[in-house]
């Protein structure tokens, strides 16, 4: 990654125009305008004071007021050479960190040490996690930032306007990391964005690789076989009777638009993940530390939990089953955008004044009581509960689900008041916040006065991309 270095530019003087008392001095291109025959004052010269009448000195700049002095004085200043000097050397000292910056890196990556920087868009933040790590440690949490986006910059997970996008990740990304752009750079795009996703058993076949034979399956069936789809698959494990792999396909439109995107930042990702994967990865990461072992064997009652990323215009359910993902779903109508104005109705206010209400229970409207804000709230609570039954029934009908008994919320719509206890009681599930922190070590004199317990569910998609080492 390159440093851009800037040089001092003058058209009158580097035109070598001539005027009276200045001259065209030229080194390496740089034009610097210097007085001819300069009158250079020293108090105390053995002159009386007078100006010392000459060219220019090559004596140094410190001269002792008489043999027998032990402070020097600055006997002279010739402010345009000293400038002179600066703006050569000045670009240089860039070059210099830049290379230091490169050799800590190289004998970082030598110890078996990085950092990994978790980037999620979503439709109104943008989310940013750095994690630093080193081999056998817990990863260090280095920074946390945000920054809102203005409206129709990402419309249903489409950019739409790329100038603003990259301003913005400019500015989030410079306070994220202020000693400059460095690290493995991970994306993640939203399920909602047309993923495809399906769990595939794969017979083997002899002298055929397994990349090979996963690719094949995967491309012969529908609708993976998607000439516009770029297919990736991870195996799960190898078992008797087959391959079992998970196999993910992406609309390489949408792909090449996010590359492209970081590339004019000049930043190579490292890689480009799914959300729902990276909400899985934060919430088995911090579940393995707080029972302080794995997660709990394959075949006991409690060994799966449904995940509701409640974004600002997206929403969608992830079904983890033995600490790991198996399939999504997304809740249509049932974002924190559609409970704003499914109120706005029947209170006859704004969408915005609605979404203050939902977080903040503080907020009062005049000419609204209590109870009436109330029943509304359990209206749209209960609108979200019906969609979230329906999508428990789908995961309860389908092969090898079962019935989770535990739902942990995250993203923005988790801070929602209320929301929990509503969800926990109409579904008779155990509903919690995600609070994926506990994943990594904290320096609280690094993030003082935070409020984790509020921002835990924002960034539970950043932490999670974050935490995947390279």
């Amino acid at each position: 990654m390159g440093y851009r270095v800037w040089g001092v530019e003058n058209s009158a003087v580097q035109a070598g125009r001539r005027e009276k008392g200045i001259v065209g001095a030229s080194f390496n291109k740089y034009i610097c305008p210097i007085k001819k025959k300069p009158e250079i004052i020293c108090m105390n010269n053995g002159n009386n004071g007078r100006p010392y009448k000459g060219g220019l000195k090559t004596t140094p700049l410190l001269q002792f007021h008489s043999p027998h002095s032990l402070l020097p004085t600055l006997y002279s200043l010739h402010i345009p050479s000293l400038f002179l000097l600066f703006s050569i050397t000045f670009p240089y000292f860039f070059v210099y960190l830049h290379i230091q910056m490169q050799l800590s890196n190289i004998i970082s990556r030598i110890r078996g040490e990085s950092q990994t920087v978790g980037i999620d868009i979503g439709h109104r933040l943008i989310k940013v996690a750095v994690v630093a790590h080193k081999p056998g440690e817990k990863g260090e949490l280095l920074a946390l930032e945000q920054e809102l986006l203005p409206d129709g910059v990402l419309v249903d997970n489409e950019i739409k306007n790329a100038a603003v996008l990259i301003e913005k990740l400019q500015t989030v990304l410079n306070r994220a990391l202020p000693l400059g752009l460095n690290g493995d750079f991970i994306l993640a795009i939203n399920w909602t964005s047309g993923v495809l996703c399906d769990r595939m058993l794969v017979k083997p076949v002899p002298k055929v690789s397994e990349n090979e034979l996963i690719l094949q399956a995967a491309m012969g069936r529908s609708p993976f076989d998607d000439a516009g789809n770029v297919i990736d698959y991870s195996v799960i494990e190898h078992r008797e009777e087959g391959i079992e792999a998970m196999i993910v396909a992406a609309k390489n439109s949408a792909l090449t638009a996010w590359v492209n995107l970081f590339q004019a930042l000049n930043i190579k990702l490292a890689a480009i993940d799914i959300d729902a994967f990276a909400l899985g990865n934060s919430f088995t990461a911090s579940a393995q530390l707080a029972a302080g072992s794995d997660l709990p064997p394959e075949g006991e009652e409690d060994n799966s939990t449904l995940l509701l990323n409640f974004g600002y215009s997206k929403a969608y359910v992830a079904y983890i089953k033995d600490g790991r993902f198996s399939t999504a779903r997304s809740i249509f109508g049932g974002a924190f955008q559609n409970l704003q104005e499914q109120m706005s109705g029947p209170l006859n206010i704004t969408p915005e004044k609605c979404g203050e209400i939902l977080i903040d229970p503080s907020v009062k409207i005049a000419d609204i009581d209590d109870d009436r804000i109330k029943s509304t709230k359990e209206f749209v609570f209960e609108e979200i509960s019906m969609k979230l039954d329906t999508a428990l029934r789908y995961f309860s009908s389908a092969d090898n689900y079962s019935r989770p008994s535990k739902m942990i919320l995250s993203g923005g719509g988790a801070n929602i008041l209320g929301l929990d206890i509503f969800l926990a009681d109409r579904l008779s599930l155990d509903v919690k916040v995600l609070s994926p922190f506990g994943a990594v070590q904290i320096d609280q004199n690094r993030f003082r006065g935070t409020d984790w317990a509020k921002i835990s569910c924002i960034y539970s998609v950043a932490l999670g991309l974050a935490l995947r080492k390279f």
